[in-house]
């Protein structure tokens, strides 16, 4: 499995298995199935961060099906960590 971490230039950040990515495509898209969005929340009072998932594509039909993304619209692309996939894998499970 070919997991990848992106920031979109709207801010989002996604975690995703990549299919196919920008170099063996023409037009330069990735190609990614099981795509979530990394959603965060702060609890100022007791200085603590939590992190969600939520499905990249609302009312999707069936979460691995191929999903097309525009490579302009991503700032950068990093492995995620073991941590984060962990729970990435229990998500999707």
């Amino acid at each position: 499995m070919n997991l990848k971490q992106f920031k979109m230039t709207n801010n989002d950040e996604i975690i995703c298995e990549v299919v196919e990515d920008a170099n063996t495509q023409e037009d330069g898209a990735i190609i990614v199935r099981k795509a979530l969005r990394i959603l965060t929340s702060e609890d100022y009072e007791n200085n603590i961060r939590y992190y969600s998932f939520k499905p990249l594509i609302s009312f999707q039909d069936a979460f691995d099906e191929l999903v097309v993304m525009n490579v302009g619209h991503i700032i950068l692309e990093t492995l995620p960590s073991r941590t984060l996939t962990i729970h990435y894998a229990r998500a999707v499970k």
